[in-house]
């Protein structure tokens, strides 16, 4: 690192967890307890998708016939399930929380993720222990296309946004937080590191692993 920065802040989803590979797997488990074999193409389109709108594809399209209701409580459940029991942490990411614990940073998790299925991983994955804070956009009311977020982590934080660094997988991200003034890490992600060649170019570090920081 070129500077040695106060606080950092970790993002969930795609950073710290490796949960872009389960929001298929739950659309997976959903299809097939309607009896709908999971092609290609209808995972292609739910990724597209709110789940309002793939719940009316899969109702008109599809021929489920249970209401939305319903079909937003079976996919919340396997959402839940997959936070709390099955997404994995990145590799390194505990040692790379424990390392700059050990060195006296604040650390806080600003995610977009809701409060039930975050605070449900980072107890599964032994992890809570490592953060200060936690900010989500829903205490906001903005995502991380605004500064708020990041606003909000270094007030809580009693810090100035130039001592601070975040680690965050969204192009969203690095602009709001170059906005908010703060320095960004792209950690990558093959799910959601886009557009890849900008994310390098104006992020101050770029990593592939967090074992490229012990």
């Amino acid at each position: 690192m070129k500077k040695d920065y106060s606080t950092v802040i970790f993002d969930l989803d795609g950073t710290l967890i490796d949960s872009m590979s389960a929001w298929e797997d739950v659309d997976t488990k959903w299809l097939i307890m309607h009896g709908i074999t999971p092609t290609g193409e209808i995972l292609d389109k739910f990724k597209t998708m709110e789940f309002s709108d793939a719940a009316i594809y899969a109702q008109k399209e599809l021929g489920v016939k249970e209401s939305a209701e319903v079909l937003f409580s079976e996919w919340t459940t396997l959402v839940f399930e997959a936070y709390s029991k099955l997404i994995p942490l990145k590799p390194f990411a505990g040692e790379i929380l424990e390392k700059y614990k050990k060195e006296g940073k604040k650390i806080l998790l600003a995610t977009s993720c809701k409060k039930e299925c975050c605070l449900a991983a980072l107890k599964n994955l032994g992890i809570e222990e490592y953060f200060d804070t936690i900010v989500f956009t829903d205490d906001v009311g903005r995502g991380k296309a605004y500064p708020d977020i990041y606003l909000r982590c270094a007030e809580v934080a009693g810090e100035k946004c130039e001592n601070c660094l975040v680690f965050d997988d969204i192009y969203d991200a690095l602009k709001s937080a170059h906005k908010a003034g703060m320095d960004f890490c792209t950690v990558y992600d093959k799910a959601t590191s886009r557009p890849l060649s900008a994310m390098k170019e104006e992020a101050e570090y770029f990593i592939e692993s967090f074992s490229e920081l012990l």
